[in-house]
């Protein structure tokens, strides 16, 4: 976990600098916006202010964006839960469920959703509620980044014990590819500085300094590329493609397509998503 708050910072650290494009600063603004907010990571129920910085996106007043898993108590000792962060929407007038209420309820949307079967409010429960139902885009490109931010917030904060190994970072500016440059020139200090000395990089740390080496070198490469996001529409449907860093997969190209409503004003779906991993690459470190 350490690890992963130290490359936050690195990348949090780019918010200082002047030479941003405007999906990046708005990408740095969210991160800030999670990580200076302690309430993300207690037991805090309403999270409506991640979308403080999503300023072309709405919630319907009478909602609010929460969680749907039980509270996490790290107080108590190591609890075995390697999960996701579930947002969902809930009316304000109904109180949070009890903690042993989440896993069965999700459980019961996702095999309605798996077999085609519409999911059924049942009386006295709480349904689990997708966000985009209550979320509005104001209909610009702008706003479908921050509604893919939103969406895509399951794999950037929240994770719980190993689900962190799907932690993904967003390259969408230089500053962001050189605060990863930077992390692994820390990590790898090892390799990098010994890379000549075949007395103490052989056999299998050969192999390991090579996927280093061609991880930076990758890196090197995509900083002389423009890095914002890139949108391609057919239809209703938008596709967005923009680089990606994962700590236990490396350097990848995401692509995710979102099928919008006609004004482009609703998220109706998530169609797809595609994971081309660019540079191979997984730390050694283990939760």
């Amino acid at each position: 976990m350490l690890r992963i708050k130290l490359l936050m910072v690195a990348l949090l650290a780019t918010i200082l600098c002047n030479a941003q494009n405007e999906y990046a600063s708005v990408k740095n603004q969210f991160y800030n916006n999670v990580e200076s907010n302690d309430k993300f990571y207690d037991t805090a129920d309403d999270l409506s202010y991640l979308m403080t910085p999503l300023n072309e996106l709405s919630l319907d007043k009478n909602y609010i964006l929460s969680d749907f898993r039980q509270k996490w108590k790290p107080q108590t000792g190591w609890i075995k839960d390697s999960s996701f962060l579930r947002l969902y929407v809930r009316d304000k007038k109904q109180e949070r469920p009890d903690d042993s209420y989440f896993k069965d309820e999700y459980s019961r949307y996702r095999n309605c959703k798996k077999n085609g079967v519409t999911y059924q409010v049942e009386d006295n429960k709480v349904p689990y509620i997708w966000p985009f139902d209550k979320i509005r885009l104001s209909g610009t490109q702008m706003s479908i980044w921050q509604a893919y931010l939103l969406y895509k917030t399951d794999t950037m904060f929240g994770m719980r014990n190993e689900a962190n190994y799907s932690n993904a970072y967003f390259l969408t500016s230089v500053e962001d590819v050189d605060s990863i440059i930077s992390c692994i020139n820390s990590w790898e200090d090892y390799y990098i500085q010994n890379k000549d000395d075949t007395t103490k990089i052989n056999g299998e740390g050969v192999q390991r300094l090579n996927e280093i080496l061609f991880l930076l070198d990758s890196l090197q490469n995509i900083k002389k590329q423009n890095l914002e996001p890139v949108f391609t529409y057919q239809g209703d449907s938008v596709t967005i493609e923009h680089y990606t860093f994962l700590e236990f997969y490396g350097l990848a190209r995401f692509k995710t397509t979102m099928r919008l409503s006609q004004d482009h004003k609703q998220v109706k779906e998530v169609e797809g998503k595609e994971v081309e991993i660019l540079a191979r690459y997984r730390s050694r470190v283990w939760f």
